[in-house]
């Protein structure tokens, strides 16, 4: 029984983790910090902002590439985020690649 206790309070530790990453925003930006992408925690897009001077000193292309950019870093940065925190909760279990 004591495995189970600990399995069922890393599970209730679990949901705990997603539910504040969830709560949690991350910004990324492009390199010149024209686009600037906002993520939720669950890795959803939860907005995106050009400057609009962009629009005057690029192409289309570009700004795309760089929004690409922004949201990929804040992405990047959700990821980091779940995967310190989970190495935090749960022991170093093999197969687990936290």
């Amino acid at each position: 029984m004591f495995g189970l206790n600990k399995i069922k309070e890393a599970q209730k530790k679990a949901e705990e983790f997603k539910s504040s990453l969830s709560s949690k925003s991350f910004e990324g930006e492009s390199l010149n910090g024209m686009v600037k992408a906002v993520c939720s925690g669950s890795k959803e897009l939860q907005s995106i902002a050009i400057n609009e001077s962009i629009y005057k000193i690029r192409e289309q292309n570009e700004v795309e590439e760089m929004i690409v950019e922004a949201v990929n870093e804040a992405l990047a940065k959700a990821d980091s985020e779940a995967k310190q925190q989970m190495s935090e909760l749960l022991p170093n279990i093999p197969g687990l690649n936290l």
